[in-house]
């Protein structure tokens, strides 16, 4: 009895101890379900796209595969898609090509008033200048240098049309019938230039399905001789100086051997070197107008709150604040603000880490953000950053990269880093002093490359069983040092964590130049670090580095007074422009700073610069956000000379200073110059408020016909509160009304506009109207005109054969062409003048026997010609056209 119950007492303690685990398994299956089938779900539809992917045609499958993959390609991947958070790109137009003897666009309020600045599209897009999308820009056959400054999204702006033309999207035109491909060239193997399908197969070919892989260069073969393919080529003016002709000639070599292709190469403003050899057409990128910029900050907060708080990781973030008062407080920021900066301020401010209201702090958020958990991320980030800019080496070889940051890996505790430790500027400092007592015949990038050899294979060695090969990974040693990181530890974290990027060849780079040159900046503040910067040929880690070096307090005397001192010897004053946007990163009040506004505040009033010239100086003081900026444009509203009340114009503007609406008003009405008038209108509508659309409105009402044009043309920028006043002023009994809204009109490009000038046209009962709605539609069909197409050959362009003749003489192929061409620029009427110039920045290697005549008409009055003639020695300059 007792052995049974010592029995049944065991039993009972099994029966228990299995009840619980029975209990745990049911609630651990319960808990876990969801999970489980959303794993099962995927396992299915893995497998079925797999069978679906192997009895696909090759084309599809590689459609497919490219939206997926180039749809990534974007700051905000991690949480939204391309196609859900897109805001269409757009390009500026350009002015339309003046052909002597034929008639051109009309003129908007935008043209007239605003300056031609392709390279500052933050400008126009407050201005709403005129824009083309990328296919109308495609659509005579020319192929696109797409160009803008860092952050402008140009990345975004070759993808998204690539993912258009996989998904055979009809927004994409007849570029839907081509294959799309997408690469960065940092990706491309430059050594192999003279085999360019086997340099784009392998830059693509571990980014697809294995499926698509298989036939993937026989489809790009194919493809490309058939001449079917679209080649979206970013990333050129990333490249170090001495690797940009090595790119030019892979692409001219894919040119030659496969005829007929379409190309979009990516670039910068200072740097436009592959129009010519490429024969490609350089268009500015457009920037978003206020209303793109408030849709995508409602798209962001709709697909935040829909998708954000679902997902796991996000169960840590605060609330969201109400969306529409956050929203209204981004977009006030965000004037001044390009696409990647007002991304990053809007996931910043969403979830819940902004660290204050500047461009610098929302880069800052996103760099802790994505570096959370990473220990030692950010001072590894600023070394490596550091020496990639001063090493003018953006793509660097793991080994290299592995270098720079394995002190890092090395430091356990983070409290014992020390920014203020020169340790951590060890690499920055030998490098500097080292290479100054070089012979000339070794570079700095010599002997950092073979610092860095000694310092890896020295810590190779110290770990057993390690190779001396560069991909050879740490191992794991013995005793206190076993299983310390080697330097190899931190890449693939920071990419893991999309700070870094690696490219097929193991080499890494920043996914960002911006995020690059603000992480560098941190390292370079010393003098000595900010000659050897300055001392480099220009490229935009230079660039970017050196307009962040303020926000770290670095001492820019130097540089600025160098940069002042050269731009007196530039015609274009490129130094002085440059150095202005230094301004917009400053913290606190550095001495330097006064002085520097100052002088250029005095370029503002010197008449003898361009207008274009001076306007961007004005924008980069704008933007500079500095106190006495908005004192001194209203001091230029009252200026007695023209074109500096035209500039005070701009910039309020652009500040949308609300105690200077008087003073717009005031010129509305009271000023001698109709330029400036319309200049007024435009400024009012970008201020966007009751008071100044209501004085828009008043002003087409009473005021002068030009302005009354001028209004209607600004009140047509506002679809919510000016696109009602423009219906009712179509019907009001005022015939100077209605035939001013039939301008206004003419810029909405929305179908009831069109119905209602057709209205108007055929149905008004004054003629003047009726002959201004005639007039606006037939102009309205010259806008194509600024879309680029091939030029005839020289000796066959109607309009210089016809000048030639008026001099008694023909017109040959060769030198007597260019001749004549040159003799049209120096002699002609304004008219031929202009045609000229336009042939020598479509023919920039031509250019420079004009470049002398070009300076003699940029230092005359202030014409158009004058205007032109900046322009085209600004294009020239940037295709490294030397006119000096």
């Amino acid at each position: 009895m007792r052995s049974f119950l010592a029995n049944l007492e065991i039993q009972f303690a099994s029966f228990i101890i299995g009840f619980a685990a029975g209990v745990m398994v049911f609630w651990l299956f319960q808990r876990f379900q969801p999970a489980l089938s959303r794993l099962w779900q995927r396992i299915r539809d893995r497998f079925s796209s797999v069978r679906v992917g192997l009895s696909l045609p090759i084309d599809k499958r590689y459609r497919m595969d490219a939206y997926r993959v180039f749809s990534e390609e974007h700051l905000a991947s991690p949480l939204f898609t391309m196609q859900e958070v897109a805001i269409s790109p757009k390009l500026i137009a350009p002015p339309p090509p003046v052909i002597p003897g034929e008639a051109l666009p009309p003129e908007a309020i935008t043209d007239i008033a605003v300056p031609y600045l392709p390279d500052m599209p933050t400008v126009g897009g407050q201005f709403h200048v005129k824009t083309l999308t990328i296919p109308e820009a495609m659509s005579k056959g020319g192929n696109l240098l797409l160009f803008g400054p860092p952050g402008s999204g140009r990345t975004f702006a070759l993808c998204y049309l690539a993912c258009q033309i996989a998904l055979k999207d009809p927004a994409a035109g007849d570029l839907v019938e081509l294959s799309p491909l997408y690469v960065h060239a940092g990706s491309l193997d430059l050594t192999k230039a003279s085999r360019p399908l086997d340099v784009l197969y392998q830059a693509l070919a571990n980014k697809v399905s294995i499926m698509a892989e298989a036939g993937l260069r026989d489809y790009f073969r194919k493809n490309l001789s058939n001449a079917r393919m679209l080649i979206l080529v970013d990333g050129f003016d990333e490249l170090p100086p001495e690797d940009r002709p090595l790119l030019l000639s892979l692409l001219k070599n894919l040119q030659e051997e496969y005829p007929g292709n379409r190309y979009i190469v990516s670039s910068s403003a200072e740097d436009l070197s592959a129009q010519l050899p490429l024969q490609l057409f350089p268009f500015g990128l457009a920037g978003w107008t206020d209303h793109e910029k408030l849709s995508f900050l409602r798209t962001w907060g709709r697909l935040w709150e829909e998708h954000i708080p679902t997902q796991g990781w996000a169960s840590g973030l605060p609330r969201v604040f109400d969306p529409v008062v956050l929203n209204a407080w981004l977009y006030h920021d965000s004037r001044y603000s390009s696409p990647f900066d007002i991304t990053l301020k809007a996931w910043a401010a969403y979830a819940g880490d902004s660290r204050g209201r500047s461009e610098t702090a929302a880069i800052d958020a996103y760099i802790y953000r994505m570096s959370a958990g990473i220990m030692n991320a950010r001072p590894a980030l600023e070394n490596l950053a550091a020496q990639s800019i001063l090493s003018a080496k953006p793509f660097l070889k793991r080994r290299t990269a592995a270098g720079y940051i394995v002190r890092f890996e090395e430091v356990v505790d983070e409290s014992l880093i020390d920014d203020n430790d020169p340790f951590f500027d060890q690499d920055v400092e030998e490098l500097l002093e080292e290479a100054a007592s070089l012979p000339t015949s070794v570079s700095s990038e010599d002997l950092l490359d073979d610092d860095l050899d000694a310092l890896l294979d020295e810590l190779d060695q110290t770990a057993p069983g390690s190779t001396a090969s560069e991909e050879a990974e740490p191992t794991e040693g013995s005793g206190e040092d076993a299983g310390r990181p080697r330097g190899r530890a931190l890449l693939p974290q920071l990419t893991d964590a999309r700070l870094l990027v690696e490219y097929p060849d193991g080499r890494f780079g920043f996914i960002h130049p911006i995020f690059a040159g603000f992480l560098a900046g941190a390292n370079l503040t010393s003098q000595e670090s900010l000659q050897a910067l300055d001392a480099q040929q220009e490229w935009i880690g230079k660039r970017v580095t050196q307009q962040f070096l303020p926000y770290y307090q670095a001492e820019m005397t130097t540089l600025i007074s160098r940069a002042m001192n050269a731009a007196k010897q530039q015609p274009l004053q490129s130094s002085l422009v440059e150095a202005s946007a230094w301004l917009r990163h400053v913290s606190g009040s550095p001495a330097w700073r006064t002085g520097f506004m100052r002088s250029l505040a005095a370029s503002l009033q010197d008449e003898n610069l361009p207008m274009a010239l001076r306007s961007r100086i004005l924008a980069n003081l704008v933007f500079s956000g500095a106190a006495g900026v908005n004192k001194l444009l209203q001091q230029m509203l009252k200026s007695s000379k023209s074109s500096v009340r035209w500039l005070g114009v701009l910039g309020c503007g652009l500040t949308r200073d609300q105690s200077a609406l008087d003073d717009l008003v005031q010129l509305l009405y009271q000023s001698p110059s109709p330029l400036v008038s319309q200049a007024a209108c435009l400024a009012l509508a970008t201020f966007g408020s009751d008071r100044a659309l209501e004085l828009l409105t008043q002003a087409l009402l009473d005021a002068d016909d030009h302005v009354r044009r001028a209004a209607a043309e600004a009140l047509a920028l506002h679809p919510l509160e000016g696109h009602p006043v423009l219906r009712e002023g179509a019907e009001l009994e005022d015939v100077n009304v209605r035939r001013a809204v039939v301008f206004g009109l003419a810029r909405v490009k929305e179908r009831w506009a069109e119905e209602m000038l057709l209205q108007l046209q055929t149905g008004d009962d004054q003629w003047v109207v009726r002959n201004a709605a005639i007039q606006i539609i037939e102009d309205m069909k010259l806008d194509a005109i600024s879309i680029p197409q091939e030029l005839p050959p020289l000796h066959d362009t109607p309009w210089l054969v016809s000048y030639a003749s008026k001099k008694g003489m023909g017109l040959s192929p060769g030198q007597g062409a260019w001749d004549m061409l040159l003799d049209a620029l120096k002699a002609g009427d304004e008219e031929t003048k202009l045609a000229a110039m336009y042939v020598y920045r479509r023919k920039p290697n031509e250019a420079e026997p004009a470049a002398k005549p070009l300076l003699t008409l940029m230092s005359e009055d202030q014409s158009e010609v004058r205007e032109a003639a900046y322009l085209t020695l600004w294009q020239l300059h940037a295709n490294q056209v030397d006119f000096l």
